[in-house]
């Protein structure tokens, strides 16, 4: 499904940059253009397909992110933990 953002993504403000460039999300300044844009994509299934599309490529091309994290955090415990005395 495509994504509809507003414009406070401070808190994954990467992430956001990155899906909107890659046309994953569509940003919006205000409630009320969110709004006409997701019903502009509900009215037209080409468009709206092409966007769902790019979303599944940029999903896929970051899925594993959170293990990924898990990883590097064990490998900080796990390398403090033996350099202690």
């Amino acid at each position: 499904c495509p994504v509809v953002m507003g414009p406070h993504t401070f808190n994954f403000a990467e992430r956001a940059e990155q899906a909107e460039a890659a046309g994953a999300a569509l940003r919006v300044a205000a409630l009320d253009e969110g709004a006409r844009l997701a019903l502009e994509l509900a009215a037209d299934a080409a468009r709206r397909q092409q966007r769902r599309e790019l979303a599944q490529q940029f999903a896929r091309a970051h899925r594993g992110a959170a293990s990924r994290t898990a990883d590097a955090v064990l490998q900080l415990v796990s390398a403090r933990t033996a350099a202690r005395p």
